[in-house]
C-alpha cells in the first residue's frame, strides 16, 4: 500500500482578532494564555508590542494558529516573538485536532523566527521543538471532584486550611475596580517583602483592565478575615482548563493561613463547574513554591521553554551596543 504524502505547508500569514477568538474558542486544548484577550491585554501605552497570531494553512485544508506577540525594534528591521505573552503557555491550536505531520511543519517554520514559546502541557504533538530550558507545571485533575482533590492535600495543608477556618477565613469571588483596587494594595505589600527577589511587577493598569472584562473566564477571589481582605488569587478559565496566574496576601495575616483558605474555595469550585484542569502555573524556578505547590497533590506536566535569537538580531544587538558606548 502506498504511503500518503505528508500535508505541506503551503501559507503562513497574520490572523485577523476574529479568526483568532473563532480558532481558540473551537480549539480542545487552548488556555486562556492563547486568546486574543491575553495578548491584547499586555500591549500597554507606551509598549512596542501588539498581538500576532501566525495563521498556518496547509494543502489538505487544515489550518492552525500560534498566538504570539510581536516585539519590533531597530526600526522594524528585527521582530521577535513571544507565544505566549509574558511567557505564557504558546504552540499551536486548531478548530480541530491537527497530525503530527502538520505540528512537525509548524515546529520548522518556528525555528526559523526569533522566538519564545513555552510549551503547552496539555497539547498532542507539544514535544515537537528542541527546548532550550527545562521546566514544569503542578496541575490537578479536578474531575475526581472535591472530596477526593481535598484527600491529596499534605498533612500540613489540611492544618493549615482547620486553622483557617476556626479563624473565621471567608472567601469568595469578586468583582468591580473597588475590590481589585483591594487586591492591588494586598500585590503592593507583597512586592514590598519580597524586594528583589520579586520575578516581576504588573502594572496596576493591565488589573484594571482585567476588571473591565466582563466574562467569568477572568476570576479574582478574596479572602476576608474580620470584614479586611488579606489574600487574594487571580484564576482565569478557557474551555475545561483553568490556571492560578497571580496571587499575593498580607504579611501581617500569613498566622490564619488565607492562602489555603484561597485555595480551598477555588479548587472546590472549579470542581462543581465540570473542569478538567486546574492548573498552578509554572514556579519560575522557586523551590519553595514548587514544594508549596506539591502539597495539594499536584501531578507534574511538562512546560518547557524555546527561546532563538537568529543571526542578524545577535547581530543588530552587537551593533547598537557598540554604538551606545561609542557615544
Amino acid at each position: 500500500m502506498s504511503r500518503l504524502p505528508e500535508p505541506r505547508l503551503i501559507e503562513v500569514g497574520e490572523a485577523d482578532t476574529e479568526t483568532w477568538r473563532a480558532i481558540a474558542a473551537a480549539a480542545g486544548h487552548a488556555t486562556w494564555f492563547h486568546t486574543f484577550e491575553w495578548a491584547d491585554l499586555w500591549c500597554l501605552p507606551g509598549v512596542t508590542t501588539r498581538p500576532r497570531g501566525l495563521l498556518f494553512r496547509f494543502d489538505d485544508g487544515a489550518e492552525a494558529l500560534v498566538p504570539a506577540t510581536c516585539h519590533a525594534s531597530k526600526g522594524g528591521l528585527v521582530r521577535a516573538y513571544t507565544s505566549s505573552a509574558t511567557g505564557k503557555y504558546g504552540g499551536w491550536i486548531a478548530r480541530t485536532e491537527i497530525g503530527a505531520a502538520h505540528a512537525r511543519a509548524i515546529a520548522a517554520h518556528l525555528a526559523t523566527l526569533d522566538l519564545t514559546l513555552r510549551q503547552n502541557p496539555f497539547a498532542p504533538h507539544g514535544d515537537l521543538m528542541e527546548w532550550t530550558r527545562e521546566d514544569f507545571t503542578q496541575a490537578l485533575d479536578v474531575t475526581r471532584g472535591y472530596d477526593a482533590i481535598l484527600a491529596g492535600w499534605s498533612g500540613n495543608h489540611r492544618s493549615s486550611l482547620a486553622r483557617a477556618r476556626k479563624k473565621g477565613v471567608a472567601v469568595a469571588s469578586a468583582r468591580g475596580v473597588g475590590a481589585w483596587r483591594e487586591y492591588d494594595a494586598i500585590y503592593r505589600d507583597s512586592l514590598r517583602r519580597w524586594g528583589s527577589k520579586a520575578q516581576s511587577v504588573v502594572p496596576w493598569d493591565v488589573f484594571e483592565r482585567l476588571a473591565a472584562t466582563p466574562s467569568d473566564a477572568v476570576r479574582l477571589w478574596l479572602a476576608r478575615h474580620e470584614g479586611r481582605a488579606v489574600a487574594g488569587a487571580v484564576c482565569f478559565s478557557h474551555g475545561t482548563h483553568t490556571v492560578y496566574w497571580h496571587g499575593a496576601a498580607l504579611e501581617s495575616a500569613f498566622d490564619v493561613r488565607p492562602v489555603h483558605a484561597l485555595f480551598d474555595a477555588i479548587l472546590e469550585d472549579a470542581a462543581s463547574r465540570g473542569l478538567h484542569w486546574f492548573d498552578f502555573n509554572p514556579s519560575g524556578g522557586l523551590p519553595g513554591v514548587v514544594r508549596f505547590k506539591d502539597g495539594f497533590g499536584c501531578v507534574r506536566l511538562p512546560a518547557n521553554v524555546y527561546e532563538a535569537s537568529r543571526r542578524m538580531t545577535r547581530v543588530l544587538r552587537r551593533v547598537g551596543r557598540a554604538v551606545r558606548r561609542a557615544g
